[in-house]
């Protein structure tokens, strides 16, 4: 890791306390501004956004219900005995936005303007599979959107629903397609959107990028 690190001088390394303390700062930073940007997706559009350029919800925004937006359907029963070493990715509930496998073949296939989101059990965490075309399993919603500028602006707002008071009562945590084509969406102009999403990418480039640091940096430590 020091060749990617920039010192004149070998006297001039800091300690490893000091490089893990500058990587959580760094966390700290990025991952504060990110949760303000958040803020301004949040259902009160008053709410402010703090100091980021994007600012609160900008005259010219509309609101739809979901159903007007895009598509939404259950995924596929896939089990585990099913899944292959290799074909069509099969994505699940969760966080992660790898495949859970692999299936030989599905009559059910989604492009890559589907958002999957997780919804029995981990509801909430929605992705754009990196992987097409694909399929996703029962215990997710698959939103088809018409374009995958439309598909990355919902993936970016839906984390700031309050999932728990739509599931409130529920033994097993679970949202349904009924539930999710209901939910109004706040929409900006087509390049506000794209202004937005870039920056909240970045922002997540830059959370990433202290994660890995701070990573790199505990392992010297421990080392």
């Amino acid at each position: 890791w020091l060749r990617e690190e920039s010192f004149d001088d070998p006297i001039d390394l800091p300690e490893p306390e000091d490089l893990l303390l500058e990587a959580v700062t760094e966390i700290e930073i990025a991952v504060s501004e990110w949760a303000r940007a958040l803020r301004m997706l949040e259902d009160d559009p008053g709410v402010d956004a703090g100091s980021l350029e994007i600012g609160e919800r900008p005259e010219g925004w509309a609101s739809a219900p979901l159903e007007l937006l895009g598509s939404a359907r259950m995924g596929k029963t896939i089990l585990a005995k099913d899944l292959v070493a290799d074909g069509i990715p099969v994505y699940s509930a969760g966080r992660e936005n790898n495949p859970w496998g692999f299936v030989a073949e599905s009559e059910l296939l989604f492009d890559d303007a589907t958002v999957v989101l997780s919804a029995r059990g981990s509801i909430g965490f929605p992705k754009l599979p990196r992987y097409v075309p694909f399929v996703s399993t029962q215990t997710t919603i698959a939103i088809g959107c018409s374009n995958r500028d439309l598909a990355r602006w919902l993936c970016l707002w839906l984390p700031t629903s309050h999932w728990m008071r739509e599931t409130s009562g529920a033994s097993i945590p679970m949202i349904t397609v009924g539930q999710l084509l209901s939910f109004d969406v706040p929409v900006a102009p087509l390049a506000e959107q794209k202004r937005i999403v870039a920056r909240f990418e970045q922002l997540l480039d830059q959370v990433n990028l202290a994660v890995d640091r701070l990573n790199r940096f505990s392992r010297l430590i421990g080392g």
